[in-house]
């Protein structure tokens, strides 16, 4: 337990992999599955927020294309996203301001932008990719957050 009673998720190590503690939020999108070999997964919902307090948070590339693929995929809408990040964030006591939120996803985009400019991008199919993710965020996942 964390001061004031809280539970502190920490992560544990078996067989050399760091797994997180859930604590007794457990699995935000339902039930784990543990399959052969007594490896328990992580729901697809679980996977989303934990990519979505990722991509809020630290912003890597891969940050971006990952949430950009579940959702081109039609696997989870923005909307769907953001509100399992909200129910993460609130799951584990934290900070779940919409605006907070906005400014870092929008910073970490900047980041991304100003050290890979499009223009410096030769592959054009790259320079596509880039241009394509780039425009979704700022112009349809942005707008999910409301």
């Amino acid at each position: 337990m964390g001061r004031g009673g809280q539970h502190r998720a920490e992560a544990r190590r078996e067989d050399g992999v760091q797994l997180p503690d859930r604590g007794p939020f457990g699995a935000i999108g339902g039930e784990r599955t543990e399959p052969a070999g007594g490896v328990w997964l992580d729901s697809f919902a679980d996977i989303v927020a934990s990519k979505m307090v990722a991509l809020v948070e630290r912003g890597a590339p891969r940050d971006f294309r990952d949430i950009f693929a579940v959702c081109q995929a039609g696997l989870v809408s923005p909307r769907e996203c953001w509100g399992l990040w909200s129910r993460r964030q609130a799951a584990a006591g934290s900070d779940a301001d919409a605006g907070r939120a906005r400014l870092a996803v929008e910073t970490h985009l900047a980041r991304i932008s100003q050290h890979r400019r499009i223009e410096q991008i030769a592959d054009p199919d790259e320079r596509s990719s880039a241009e394509r993710v780039r425009g979704w965020f700022t112009q349809e996942f942005l707008d999910a957050l409301g």
